[in-house]
């Protein structure tokens, strides 16, 4: 990234026409996206559950269902009826309407005569208000009308639209738009009038997404954008963060267009999910930028310092969001994968484009000093951040086995109601409950039957298996199992047709209000109902029935229940021999609800796994993969427990916190140990490198933090509960996450030292170093690295003095580069002074101080400009304790030259 960055500062034209000619080719494909809001979203790619409900469909027809309600005390008059009548016909008449189920078309079962009459309970609209009240009457005596399509009370009334099953979702919108232009013709004639079902929820869901990208989005920005400028106090980063947040929506939604990855109820919120999620990688870089503008004092300075000390956090810092966000497409829930594979994509775009820009912008527009300093504001917001780096370090100084235990002690505790956590996943679910369609929902529920629908589809391989009194039976046990349950509000299969036309047949006699005595009767009755209403019920070879099951249950994890419950009275109630299936779109998204736990743990693996490699190979250091591993694991234990503690359901929206979490929070671990790999290098001391981590990465560690707990907090504005506790969940994951980061991480890493993998690479030694000092005797080139990396470095020019005689000192060298001479003696080294060896690239020097600190016996000049390696004790228990095998064989190696030089000294002296 280091080399994309600097070749972006030296060609800024050709970057400002690549980012243009980008731009301009995804902005052509986003007005085709699609857009999809159906509950087919909710289900899992490739579940067999679908194949059942499509084959049950195939057989009975469709059972998408809108439940028009309406409910007046005076209905049942002449007027009234007449205008419920054209309101009928006119829903009929709306497009991809199969049939109305209303009063006005299903047949007034009725015994006249000895003869069944099966025509409508209107032929006719009544004239008189006692003709009305006739048909009122034959309509509360109809057990397959009471709770179905009026209220047992007769104040209210509902129209059952059956749409075709292959409506599109956006038919789906336009047709629950349709019904509310025909239940306006009605509607100042009525007390109350609405519509449900999974048209109208689909609707609701699409309204939803328009309120949030004109709310949720805007408001992200601004939240962000806020805590830019009050942290930062920098119109020049707020203006970057625009550019490159900006860039990188244009071509993730560009990308959606191209690849038909439509606009749903989660890829909605990708556009606020960039702003502040990408913006991330912004603040960081304007950090070394001000960073190089103190040290160079100049824009042409301060860029390439900021590039030399950005890239390879930077780049670790995209990659593990990138994966993150790229796990959550491992999911089989379509909405969860195509939100992953869009947000993957965003995040993989927006370093780019951050790579891209900021430094040609930068180069011409960035402040030119560190940003306005004197001001009051400015004063506070750096005593602020100051005072709490200081109180910070005291804190891991002083206190930071209590601070761990409590922190620690407090997540784990709340960690244990993990296991109370329930699954939903329903679209009716995705809704306040103070909205509308719940509220409606209930109403229906309480006065006539729930819109919620399953249904229960039995086959026989034998024909007519289902005219048999005994299979009936079995069929009716099912209904009064159902009808018992609290939960169920209506039951219909053709065991309730027959019994009424049974009762019928006989003048209504209630004695006879049962399934008939034999096969012929029942295939009689059969032939003599409508079969416009008996075909979803019961195919013509009477081989396979159907059982509509109306409730109000939209919560996926009641329903499992439920379903639990039926199947096990059926395993013990029905025919062996006959194949029994529950199904329906509710059951489909139940059974994908079971994969959101898989969905998550293997989501949740993958980026763990992927996050340890990394640290892993980015430190060679397995601890530091379980460092980063440690600190980041303890918001999504509390981000689980707090799930079972405040009751929220693990769903489609909840399901994503832990891997986005992870994902994102760990990429201030990775500035916080790539900065401590750093200073140890320069400062040699743990406590001082801490320190110097926690003042310099303090503001935009908290920035960053901030802003993204902000941003996700402002998705809690969403009318849809999945994403409102999305946005608490992840709001608050972050901000457990940076509490750990300044608290807990440095707690661990005291106990390790760090080195990169880019300056295991970089770093540079003479073959001489190599191959020929004495030190690194049977030492392979990789662990020489690491010894020379975790020691300190140090430089000096052709005439300096590395060792002054007769100074205290109690650390040993080694040379790098160049060379350097070894004299004794008073006086200026011209006259008096006697030059005893000259060292060479990998001799080591000062050895004496090592192991007996005190005053240096030599001085130590260099011929010619030189780069040396410091060794203290210190020093050496600290790679003994990350390294021991090659801190043994250091300690061996140390021994034979300090024998060496004792029996090259002693020889000396006899001479």
């Amino acid at each position: 990234m280091q080399k994309l960055m600097f070749w972006s500062y030296k060609h800024p034209k050709l970057v400002l026409v690549i980012l243009l000619g980008v731009t301009l080719f995804f902005s052509f494909f986003i007005p085709k996206i699609p857009v999809d809001v159906s509950v087919q979203m909710f289900w899992s790619k490739g579940d067999p559950a679908k194949q059942l409900y499509d084959d049950t469909v195939a057989t009975f027809g469709s059972d998408k269902i809108t439940v028009v309600y309406i409910k007046d005390s005076h209905i049942f008059t002449p007027e009234m009826l007449a205008r419920l009548s054209d309101f009928h016909f006119a829903l009929d008449g709306l497009p991809d309407v199969i049939r109305v189920d209303s009063l006005f078309s299903i047949a007034n079962l009725k015994g006249e005569d000895g003869f069944l009459n099966i025509e409508p309970f209107f032929e006719n609209i009544p004239e008189t208000i006692a003709a009305a009240e006739t048909i009122k009457a034959d309509a509360l005596k109809n057990p397959i009308a009471v709770n179905n399509i009026v209220a047992s009370d007769g104040s209210a009334i509902t129209f059952n639209v059956f749409l075709d099953e292959g409506v599109s979702p956006d038919d789906e919108t336009q047709f629950s738009t349709q019904v509310d232009e025909v239940i306006a013709t009605i509607a100042s004639h009525v007390e109350q009038v609405f519509q449900l079902g999974t048209p109208y929820s689909t609707r609701m869901c699409y309204e939803g997404l328009v309120h949030d990208q004109r709310t949720v989005v805007p408001l992200a920005f601004l939240l962000f954008s806020l805590t830019s400028l009050v942290i930062w106090r920098s119109f020049s980063l707020l203006s970057l963060t625009i550019i490159t947040s900006g860039l990188s929506v244009i071509w993730t939604l560009g990308f959606m267009g191209l690849f038909n990855i439509p606009m749903n109820l989660f890829t909605a919120i990708i556009p606020a999910l960039l702003i502040v999620v990408g913006s991330t990688e912004d603040m960081h870089l304007f950090s070394e930028y001000q960073a190089g503008l103190r040290e160079t004092g100049t824009r042409t300075g301060a860029v390439p310092y900021m590039i030399q000390r950005s890239g390879l956090a930077l780049m670790l810092t995209a990659l593990t969001t990138f994966l993150g966000f790229l796990a959550i497409s491992l999911n089989k829930i379509l909405i969860l994968k195509q939100f992953g594979i869009t947000c993957a994509f965003g995040l993989m775009v927006n370093p780019l484009v951050t790579f891209l820009a900021a430094p040609v912008f930068l180069r011409f527009f960035g402040p030119r000093s560190v940003v306005d300093s004197t001001s009051r504001a400015s004063e506070f917001v750096n005593a602020l951040f100051t005072g709490l780096a200081r109180k910070i370090t005291i804190l891991n100084r002083a206190y930071k086995w209590q601070a761990f235990g409590i922190f620690t002690g407090t997540i784990l505790i709340v960690g244990i109601f993990t296991f109370q956590i329930k699954i939903d996943n329903d679209l009716v679910g995705v809704f306040k409950p103070s909205s509308p369609l719940r509220v409606s929902s209930k109403q229906l529920h309480e006065e006539l039957a729930g819109a919620q629908t399953f249904l229960i589809h039995i086959k026989s391989e034998n024909a007519n298996a289902f005219n048999q009194p005994e299979n009936l039976a079995q069929i009716a046990a099912i209904q009064a199992f159902l009808r018992q349950s609290s939960w169920c509000d209506l039951t219909v299969s053709i065991v309730d047709y027959l019994k009424l036309t049974s009762r019928e047949m006989h003048d209504g006699d209630k004695a006879f209000n049962k399934i008939p005595d034999s096969s012929d009767l029942s295939a009689q009755y059969l032939l003599i109902l409508p079969a416009d209403e008996i075909t979803s019920l019961i195919t013509d070879d009477a081989s396979e029935v159907n059982i509509i099951v109306r409730h109000n249950v939209s919560s996926s994890h009641g329903l499992k229940e439920i379903v639990a419950q039926i199947t096990d009275f059926i395993e013990g109630n029905l025919n062996p021999r006959f194949e029994c299936r529950i199904t329906g779109e509710s059951i489909i998204s139940l059974t994908a609800a079971d994969t959101l736990v898989t969905g998550q743990v293997t989501s949740l693996s993958f980026t763990l796994v992927v996050v340890f490699l990394l640290m892993y190979v980015l430190f060679t250091n397995v601890k530091a993969g379980v460092l980063s591993l440690a600190t980041n694991m303890l918001p999504i234990i509390l981000y689980c427990g707090l799930m079972g503690v405040l009751g929220i359901f693990l769903n489609t929206g909840t399901s994503m916190v832990a891997v986005i979490a992870i994902g994102i929070a760990v990429d201030d671990t990775v500035h916080f140990m790539t900065r401590y790999s750093k200073e140890m290098r320069r400062l040699q001391n743990q406590d001082k490198a801490i320190e110097a981590c926690i003042h310099h990465l303090i503001r935009p560690t908290m920035a960053t933090s901030i802003g993204l707990a902000l941003g996700f907090s402002a998705i809690m504005l969403s009318d849809l509960l999945p994403l409102i506790h999305f946005g608490f969940l992840a709001a608050l994951t972050i901000l457990v996450a940076l509490m750990a980061d300044l608290i807990i991480t440095p707690i661990l890493l005291a106990s390790t030292q760090l080195l990169t993998l880019w300056d295991m690479l970089t770093l540079e030694l003479q073959q001489a170093v190599i191959s020929e000092s004495p030190l690194f005797k049977n030492l392979k080139r990789w662990q020489i690295k690491k010894v020379v990396l975790l020691g300190k470095i140090m430089c000096a020019g052709k005439g300096d003095a590395l060792i002054r005689q007769g100074d205290q000192g109690q650390s040993m060298y080694l040379l790098l580069e160049g060379r350097v001479r070894v004299e004794v003696g008073d006086g200026p080294a011209d006259v008096s002074k006697q030059v005893l060896y000259h060292f060479n690239p990998g001799e080591v020097f000062g050895e004496i101080a090592l192991v007996n600190p005190g005053p240096r016996t030599a001085d130590i000049i260099a011929t010619e400009d030189v780069s040396y390696l410091e060794f203290d004790w210190d020093g050496i228990e600290r790679i003994f304790r990350v390294f021991p095998p090659i801190a043994a064989r250091l300690y061996r190696n140390l021994a034979l030259i300090l024998g060496q030089r004792l029996r090259e000294t002693t020889k000396k002296m006899l001479v």
